[in-house]
């Protein structure tokens, strides 16, 4: 039974817990956020909660520590619980800054989580995808984080924009699909918050021998969807992330209504763990892309 600590009650982590509740040789064993009003959501209740990491970890003694705080604070708590000899998984983005990153690269002791690559659609296409060259891929990320003016909410301005919060998740489904490092002719353009500087659209094309690469990710058109169009052998494939469906030109191929997307895609991480982890070389790629065009 592996016993694992959270780290970090924002929004993301209820579907973290849900999906490890459905896990049955993993059992959370303690929560930790720096307010003590975070661990009064109902789905916390029974769980050991402690405002004090350090604390929590000497009374509930886990083997793995789960890090889902804003990514500011990820390296540091990183380092600090694979000192205690933890292991240690980092929910996206890996951390903040290229320095961060760069650094905990050097410290492999790690798993990133790269929820969108593991969503059942997604899966599924991997499983059943036709072995034919691909001729352009189309990524689009949409999040309701800010206003029609692009004024992000202040809530969400600690995950650093579109491109670090959302680009990261698009760059991890572009690597199962081209290599990274093939990639050329890269433009990207930004649309910033004045108010606080982070960018709430970015826009990111780019090639990869004979595949064209588009990603939008946009925080301002007040939805949440997300999809990624491929088109390959003279057909048009549609993932839809929101959906977890998968289309052919029209024609519903594959569709799971099973439970909420968030919660799908965390099942399937920790069920299939580390499966559905990405090569540390693929991470390294990953970054550079995302901090070169930041």
């Amino acid at each position: 039974m592996k016993r694992i600590a959270i780290i970090g009650l924002g929004t993301i982590a209820r579907h973290h817990l849900e999906a490890l509740q459905h896990i049955p040789d993993i059992r959370v064993v303690g929560l930790c956020d720096l307010r003590k009003e975070a661990a009064q959501e109902p789905c916390y209740a029974g769980i050991p909660f402690d405002t004090d990491w350090t604390r929590l970890v000497e009374n509930v003694q886990p083997d793995t520590v789960l890090i889902l705080t804003p990514p500011q604070a990820h390296r540091a708590l990183a380092e600090l619980c694979m000192g205690q000899g933890l292991e240690v998984i980092i929910e996206k983005p890996l951390a903040a800054t290229s320095q961060d990153v760069l650094s905990l690269l050097q410290t492999p002791e790690w798993t990133a989580v790269y929820h969108s690559i593991c969503g059942p659609e997604v899966r599924w296409w991997e499983t059943n995808r036709p072995q034919q060259p691909i001729d352009a891929i189309r990524i689009a990320f949409s999040d309701p984080y800010a206003d029609e003016q692009g004024r992000i909410q202040k809530a969400k301005r600690v995950l650093g924009g579109s491109w670090l919060d959302s680009g990261v998740n698009a760059l991890a489904l572009l690597a199962l699909w081209v290599p990274l490092e093939q990639m050329r002719d890269s433009h990207i353009s930004h649309l910033t918050d004045p108010t606080c500087g982070l960018h709430y659209r970015s826009d990111f094309k780019a090639n990869a021998g004979l595949t064209a690469i588009e990603i939008e990710v946009r925080w301002d058109k007040g939805i949440n969807h997300k999809q990624t169009v491929i088109e390959t052998g003279g057909h048009t494939y549609v993932l839809n992330h929101s959906r977890q469906s998968v289309e052919c030109d029209g024609k519903v191929l594959f569709q799971d209504e099973s439970c909420e997307r968030l919660t799908a895609q965390y099942t399937a991480f920790y069920a299939h763990y580390p499966e559905f982890s990405l090569p540390i070389e693929t991470t390294e790629q990953i970054y550079k892309i995302l901090f070169d065009n930041l």
